[in-house]
């Protein structure tokens, strides 16, 4: 299109112009904004739809099934990649906070409350940072996206001073290790917030993945697999575990098995929009199955 108007341009500045021919110049031009911004419109509402669908869709034929005992799940299992926040150590971030800081960012950037409903925090940052791309360019995008993981790490930050760990997970790391089992940690947070926190609890793993050093994060799969393949570990050798069903949802998707950790505070329906292989309440559950 863009080859098309000017060319078109190129013909009416280089003849006479007339009454009739400026008329239809102007037509053209006006249809021509008309398709730009009709064609951005479209690229933003199928960036969303891909961005909402793997946080938002329900497979219908997903069982809500959970297996009652433990027995096998780690039958086999060469690496086990663990969630950070909620699963091994507890910080009490304030996620409400941060995505309403989130929904702030969004507005001032043209967007609607509608057009963030039922977004995760990141898939809102991802959501501005493509919006503003498209009217802005790739430089004016890197930076809302930097403004936006600053103001996240800084809320990260107050709290991960105070990470506490979370009952056997150091335990169940160091068992892990002597059954010559590896450890990956897969987290959406910042790596300086992980990294305070895991300093503070003494908590470590072989490899370490946060949101700065991947192109997509969890519910993504790239995130497991590139910390799998750091580990050298196949997906179908290795076990997914956090506390929240985008953790169970990265994990099936990446072809790893997956272990729900049913949280206090959450229903027992916690993990029914994803469920897992199996669900645990305590980090115990799994060091009585390597104890068997």
């Amino acid at each position: 299109m863009g080859v098309i108007f000017f060319a078109t341009t190129e013909l009416f500045f280089t003849d006479d112009l007339d009454i009739h021919k400026c008329k239809l110049f102007h037509s053209i031009l006006r249809f021509r904004i008309l398709f730009v911004n009709f064609f951005r419109q479209t690229e933003r509402w199928i960036e969303r739809w891909q961005q909402g669908q793997m946080r938002r869709n329900v497979d219908p034929f997903m069982s809500t099934e959970y297996n009652e005992t433990m027995d096998g799940i780690l039958d086999g299992v060469c690496a086990v990649l663990f969630d950070m926040d909620g699963t091994l150590v507890e910080t009490n971030i304030d996620f409400p906070l941060m995505r309403r800081e989130m929904i702030d960012l969004a507005v001032r950037h043209g967007l609607a409350q509608s057009d963030v409903d039922g977004l995760d925090i990141l898939s809102i940052v991802d959501l501005v940072s493509q919006t503003v791309m498209a009217e802005s360019g790739q430089s004016a995008a890197r930076e809302v996206k930097r403004e936006a993981f600053r103001k996240l790490e800084e809320i990260e930050m107050v709290h991960s001073a105070e990470a506490r760990e979370v009952p056997h997970a150091r335990e169940l790391i160091d068992r892990l290790h002597a059954e010559g089992i590896k450890v990956g940690i897969v987290t959406r947070n910042s790596r300086s917030a992980v990294e305070l926190s895991m300093k503070r609890t003494g908590i470590s793993g072989d490899v370490l993945l946060t949101r700065d050093d991947v192109a997509n994060t969890k519910p993504h799969p790239d995130h497991l697999h590139l910390a799998l393949s750091e580990l050298g570990v196949d997906p179908e050798h290795a076990v997914m575990i956090g506390d929240h069903w985008m953790d169970v949802q990265a994990g099936k998707a990446a072809g790893t098995r997956t272990i729900g950790f049913l949280r206090p505070g959450h229903p027992d329906s916690f993990f029914d929009l994803c469920p897992p292989d199996m669900q645990i309440t305590d980090l115990a559950e799994l060091l009585d199955e390597l104890n068997r």
